[in-house]
């Protein structure tokens, strides 16, 4: 039990998974975004951009590095790289690239049924959603509260953090 314990070997050597043997790998960021991007149709120099920007995301998942930062950094055109990021910001999980909370959830909300006042919270009332100023928001956006209650409930259940779980580093036991 010490060999296995230490070693991570097992002196049976069966095909059994031992109790001290790590679990599978979790998929890192970069497995998460290249398993969705269409190499064959990239050139080099978006390759390069990807690279980038998957090694510039924070924790959260935003690209907080606007786009002529990256163009110094890289020395290529601003819009290549704005090209490229609106490229990336289209693949899962929703909101991963946003510069921020605001474009994250705008970005999960797209294609939804309610899309136009779900804009308009998330662009003009999310102070006064987390204040509970519900009928304020009733009154501008012309619409029941019990409408917006349902609006906000739709907002609390998007991911303010696409990347929360993947590329961390998993507790070996």
């Amino acid at each position: 039990e010490y060999d296995t314990f230490y070693n991570g070997s097992s002196r049976d050597e069966d095909e059994e998974t031992d109790l001290y043997e790590p679990k599978a790998e979790v998929p890192t960021i970069e497995d998460l975004v290249t398993t969705q991007l269409p190499w064959g149709k990239m050139s080099e120099k978006e390759r390069v951009i990807v690279d980038f920007c998957i090694h510039s995301l924070d924790q959260s998942g935003y690209l907080v590095i606007p786009a002529e930062e990256i163009a110094k950094q890289l020395g290529t055109d601003p819009e290549v790289i704005e090209q490229t990021v609106a490229m990336l910001k289209t693949l899962e999980p929703a909101g991963i690239f946003a510069s921020g909370l605001e474009e994250c959830l705008l970005l999960q909300i797209e294609g939804m049924d309610e899309e136009e006042h779900l804009r308009q919270i998330i662009c003009s009332h999310l102070s006064d959603v987390a204040e509970g100023k519900i009928s304020s928001i009733s009154r501008v956006l012309k619409i029941s509260s019990a409408e917006v209650r349902k609006l906000i409930q739709v907002i609390k259940g998007l991911n303010p953090r696409p990347l929360n779980g993947y590329g961390e580093e998993q507790a070996q036991f």
